[in-house]
């Protein structure tokens, strides 16, 4: 749901996200959306416990109804009527796993206890420019994952500074203050090298046992001694050198066959009967002939693909070419045709188009960027599992859902489902559908 607002000299934005929970936390959201958008507080405060407080992050923390209220009016003031903020959103947000409010560059988050609001965090949603993909709206680190890598916080930074931690994010699962949280150093591995580190600082509740805040601060680079000190234990424990094994969910299997396969000594056309051979339900028309045309390193060919050679000449393959049984594997087989173009070889900006396809919980080991995240939301919910689902099935034909998750480093961790229509023998329609479970941006352009 979309609105614009006349409110001073610039349009005022608002959006409500389809799909969020009819709970309290989007309640809050739109509750505040509105009140800072209008500057009519009486149905937030509604909501408000009497001792609720609002921390305003590196800056200060309000307590009590009346100074809560007098802060968002001023906000409202200074940066509504002002034409500084214009856009509005409220939000799912990973971080906590409820709905929130974006203004701009800020979000608020709330902790609730006993159906009322306790407290409100207002904060930026990106703390440091250089590591863009640690911020308040992507999933937490796992406490269990990275507590090897901590040691308590010193009370002067690297600079000379003193590390203030009030103010600072509360724990949004019980209340608990910030600088009543256990604070940390932490130097996590950054990459697949063993020499580039990130120095951070991280905050733990020891109430709720998991990962409160967490700032980059710099990176670090490792002496050969330290290098040899973590180096065994990093390769021990899968840092470096991922492992996974697929758990035997049936998709995975026929996943991995087809996208496992190498191509030899330049020779393509090995790959394209190894993956003809593959296919159990998927055939293509005896018309066509397939070509695999790898990428090149010179001018717009970034992409390898799969071509047919048939009466009209070269073509790109399409559905138009292929016969398919009504089968969940045929829509299975199908996705991955389509999407076999993203682990083929690449040249240049062809890595943009670039996946790791996660056919398993395990393979997030494999994903360097995700291995410390908290992303236990998403096993529960067996996202990381390919499935096929029968939508509808009749004499005319059947409908498919095909629901994979990927990772792409300019985009991050995206769950992927596409709706395929099967009539006859033929796909007669394949539409795709794309939620950004994890935003990220390597940083590099071609």
């Amino acid at each position: 749901m979309n609105n614009n607002e006349s409110i001073g000299k610039k349009k005022v934005s608002t959006k409500i996200d389809e799909n969020l929970p009819t709970d309290l936390y989007t309640k809050a959201s739109v509750a505040l959306m509105n009140a800072l958008t209008m500057g009519e507080f009486d149905e937030f405060e509604s909501l408000l416990d009497d001792e609720v407080n609002i921390v305003c992050y590196g800056y200060k923390t309000l307590n009590g109804k009346a100074e809560t209220l007098d802060y968002l009016n001023g906000w409202h003031q200074r940066h509504v009527v002002t034409s500084k903020v214009t856009d509005f959103e409220v939000v799912r947000c990973n971080y906590y796993s409820h709905a929130c409010l974006k203004m701009d560059s800020m979000v608020a988050m709330f902790h609730i206890r006993d159906a009322m609001i306790s407290t409100i965090l207002f904060t930026l949603i990106k703390f440091k420019r250089f590591a863009p993909y640690y911020n308040n709206m992507n999933y937490p680190l796992d406490f269990e994952r990275i507590k090897q890598y901590l040691e308590p916080l010193p009370e002067i930074d690297d600079e000379g500074n003193t590390i203030d931690t009030t103010n600072r994010t509360p724990c949004l699962q019980c209340g608990m203050e910030s600088d009543k949280l256990v604070w940390y150093q932490s130097t996590i591995p950054a990459s697949f090298s063993y020499r580039n580190w990130r120095r951070g600082q991280v905050s733990v509740c020891p109430q709720c046992g998991r990962v409160v805040e967490y700032i980059f601060v710099k990176n670090i680079e490792k002496s050969d001694a330290e290098t040899e000190r973590y180096k065994f234990d990093a390769i021990k424990n899968g840092i470096f050198m991922p492992k996974h094994t697929y758990s035997g969910n049936v998709y995975s299997a026929m996943a991995e066959k087809i996208y496992s396969a190498k191509i030899l000594n330049g020779q393509p056309e090995h790959f394209v009967t190894y993956l003809l051979s593959q296919l159990t339900d998927v055939q293509v028309e005896p018309a066509f002939k397939v070509i695999l045309k790898l990428a090149s390193q010179i001018g717009g060919d970034a992409n390898s693909e799969l071509w047919v050679s048939g009466p009209n000449g070269d073509e790109i393959l399409d559905v138009k070419h292929l016969r398919v049984k009504q089968t969940e594997m045929a829509a299975w087989q199908l996705y991955l045709l389509s999407r076999i173009s993203t682990v083929l070889p690449y040249s240049w900006h062809g890595g943009y188009n670039m996946r790791t396809f996660v056919f398993d919980a395990s393979v997030i080991d494999k994903i360097f960027q995700l291995k410390f995240q908290d992303l236990s939301e998403l096993t529960a919910q067996d996202l990381f599992e390919p499935s096929v689902e029968v939508k509808e099935k009749s004499k005319q034909g059947c409908t498919m859902l095909v629901r994979c998750c990927y990772w792409n480093d300019w985009k991050g961790l995206v769950k992927e489902e596409s709706t395929i229509r099967i009539e006859g023998d033929r796909c007669v329609s394949f539409d795709c559908n794309r939620t950004n479970l994890f935003k990220y941006h390597c940083g590099m352009f071609f």
